[in-house]
């Protein structure tokens, strides 16, 4: 019984510092009576500190370097996140101007949206093209043969 307490008390430890809080905070809800459970505050240096508002045109400047993959993905979550209509405004304009400039960077994302909408046509069409090519092989192993 020992050795199993000792066990998860390693693992216990071995959390990161917000699992441990959250377990801490579990913990008491167990063991207290519901009339009295204190809330355990989180560290102060947990705190997310207020971030300045960087405009939709300096964040497309700071992620040029990203591979254009990365940045039309980057795009595409601001573009979820986006309150103002006049930054997302520029934000659809950064995407299409992307789209456009680089027509492989369309093709894989036409790709990959109609890969993850229909996931059961994809692996259908995958069936398909193994069972032709099995055809294939067999028609030119008695063609040689």
């Amino acid at each position: 019984m020992d050795a199993d307490f000792a066990g998860v008390l390693k693992g216990a430890l071995a959390l990161p510092e917000e699992d441990k809080r959250r377990l801490a905070e579990l913990m008491v809800r167990v063991t207290t009576p519901d009339a009295a459970v204190p809330a355990i505050a989180p560290p102060p240096d947990s705190q997310p500190a207020e971030a300045p508002q960087v405009g939709a045109a300096e964040w497309l400047r700071s992620i040029r370097g990203e591979p254009a993959w990365v940045q039309l993905q980057l795009v595409d979550a601001a573009l979820e996140t986006a309150d103002d209509a006049a930054e997302a405004q520029v934000l659809r304009d950064a995407q299409r101007a992307m789209l456009q400039e680089n027509p492989p960077l369309a093709v894989r994302r036409a790709v990959v949206r109609v890969a993850s909408e229909h996931p059961i046509g994809i692996c259908v069409g995958a069936l398909g093209l193994l069972l032709a090519l099995a055809a294939l092989g067999r028609g030119l192993f008695h063609l040689v043969m």
